[in-house]
């Protein structure tokens, strides 16, 4: 996982520990922030996921696998995880897992997942799962799954 932090009062929060930094990047278990190791190792949850809340605002996050919560995000990438955010004003992509932002300004792509946004200003493309909105500004497609209209 790679954040790059949008201002010095947000922070990341792994398990019951809090990172801070400019740059924050989890891979396996150890956490890098501004170039600098940490020495603790993380530990996983079942699966070896681990699960990141992200309190402030974000640039950029880019995650591999497990759950990604945050308040504002300009992007968002994962492989495999839940993506909850409250507002992203870029795209979010993941290739597995479920989507629920307030707005989004940009697209919401996944492979298998479920989306829900109150907004989107894009288009939202799923192959498998349901989509549930109020407003899109682009198109809506899936292979499999129901499209609602809140």
């Amino acid at each position: 996982m790679d954040l790059k932090i949008g201002d010095n009062d947000t922070h990341i929060q792994v398990g019951n520990k809090t990172y801070r930094g400019n740059n924050i990047s989890i891979v396996g278990n150890k956490v890098t922030i501004d170039g600098v190791v940490q020495d603790e190792d993380l530990v996983a949850g079942s699966g070896n996921i681990i699960n990141v809340v992200v309190h402030g605002n974000v640039e950029a996050i880019n995650n591999e696998s497990g759950e990604v919560t945050a308040h504002d995000v300009h992007n968002l990438t994962t492989s495999s995880g839940k993506v909850q955010c409250k507002n992203v004003t870029g795209d979010v992509n993941t290739s597995s897992g479920d989507v629920t932002c307030l707005s989004v300004g940009g697209d919401i792509s996944t492979s298998s997942g479920e989306i829900n946004s109150e907004e989107v200003n894009g288009s939202i493309t799923t192959s498998s799962g349901d989509v549930q909105c109020k407003a899109v500004g682009g198109s809506v497609k899936t292979r499999s799954g129901d499209i609602t209209h809140r």
